[in-house]
């Protein structure tokens, strides 16, 4: 029997959920704070990816279309018109499409459709790639993570269908590190996650299908999964949507349950069967199909993160996370600059305007900080909420997200 993705299959995954209402897990990662939901142009979000700009990409395949959001999470624009449109992933000034049997790629300047690979999937659940320009396909109805150059050319294929080392059934989605040499897939049918190396040699499996405790009776969630459907990784962290949980659990690379992000629910930050997750830049963005929202998280920061030493300085122009975050009624954002020249600090608001400045005009090479009082250009105090800051030095700039709350 297919195991294809269809209009039944979710309207039944949607009944389980509504029925079972998700598991409430105590062990809340304290790591990520939410910070905004979006909802305009999202009515059935599956995957989602970012591009180096920080614009958000959501592929909604009931809809036949990819919505684009900005780093603010306003709806830009949308790819419409294609024919069950799952995996999407962003490689430079082009958007590759995993449909049901092949992925196009389209160019995100002009939205016209360039090419698409000449090899027929079974059915692709996901897309990333590396910094040698390789492609990772996670072809879900083939069982195998294939291998493809950025122009479509197959090299090889990862892992087979079983159960055993190496082996995978129904793999949705993968996560790539290249610093720590693995590729992660996430397992669906074996409730597991399978290692792998950028030579697609495996190296260790971790997880189980979650079980009832005969002691206590009482179910076990860490280190378990029910449906895995998206998994991430940054920094040595792996993240993976659950969407029978309806959360993501946190886990370190040796499969160690850190804690959960979100609950089963419809307030802000809590999930009706997510679908995907993605973390990069201090944030997580996930997508929650039953009730048609993108979630974002952003990391919460201390004064300890992203500091460095008087022998440890950035040599780059950089842009730390504020500290606190979140605040109340005054944090700290430190960035370094590679260079003198005229630079600006500007405060946005989720609408993209600008409440206040911080910073222009010209600085010296080397580290500064400044404090920002949660007051705008006139003096007069902001509102609670999501606000933006942006580094720019008329050459790059970079954006991150902070949360006031009084």
């Amino acid at each position: 029997m297919s195991r294809t993705v269809s209009c039944l299959a979710i309207k039944i995954l949607v009944a389980l959920i509504a029925i079972c209402a998700g598991p409430v897990i105590a062990d809340e990662y304290p790591d990520f704070v939410h910070e905004q939901t979006l909802t305009v142009g999202i009515d059935a979000p599956a995957k989602v990816t970012l591009d180096s700009y920080g614009k958000i990409y959501v592929s909604q395949p009931a809809l036949n279309r990819i919505t684009v959001h900005n780093q603010y999470g306003s709806f830009i624009s949308s790819f419409n018109n294609i024919s069950l449109a799952l995996a999407v992933g962003v490689h430079d000034q082009e958007m590759f499409v995993g449909t049901a049997n092949t992925i196009e790629v389209y160019d995100l300047l002009t939205g016209v459709k360039k090419t698409e690979f000449d090899y027929y999937f079974q059915q692709v659940n996901d897309i990333e790639f590396t910094s040698s320009d390789e492609v990772y396909v996670a072809d879900a109805g083939a069982n195998q993570i294939k291998v493809f150059s950025i122009s479509g050319d197959f090299l090889y294929a990862i892992g087979s269908y079983g159960h055993g080392d190496g082996q995978l059934d129904f793999p949705v989605s993968l996560a790539i590190d290249e610093s720590a040499g693995k590729v992660f897939v996430g397992d669906q049918g074996n409730s597991r996650i399978v290692v792998f190396d950028l030579n697609g040699d495996y190296l260790y499996s971790f997880g189980q299908h979650t079980y009832q405790d005969p002691g206590t009776f009482e179910w076990v969630y860490e280190g378990t999964f029910s449906c895995i459907q998206g998994i991430s990784c940054e920094g040595g962290v792996l993240y993976v949507v659950d969407s029978y949980q309806s959360n993501v659990q946190v886990l370190d690379y040796t499969g160690s349950c850190l804690g959960f992000v979100g609950l089963f629910g419809d307030e802000s930050g809590e999930f009706k069967t997510p679908m995907d997750v993605i973390c990069a830049d201090n944030e997580l963005v996930v997508t929650s199909l039953n009730s048609r929202k993108v979630e974002i998280f952003g990391r919460v920061a201390t004064s300890t993160d992203e500091t460095d030493g008087d022998n440890n300085l950035p040599m780059t122009f950089s842009l730390s996370q504020n500290y606190p975050n979140p605040f109340n009624p005054t944090t700290q954002i430190d960035f370094y600059l590679h260079q003198s020249g005229n630079v600006t600090l500007r405060i946005y608001n989720v609408l993209g305007q600008n409440v206040a400045t911080l910073v222009n005009g010209h600085m010296q090479m080397g580290s500064h900080s400044v404090q920002w009082n949660a007051a705008d250009d006139t003096g007069q105090p902001v509102a609670s909420g999501v606000y933006f800051y942006r580094l720019s030095d008329g050459e790059r700039s970079i954006s991150r997200r902070m949360m006031l709350l009084k």
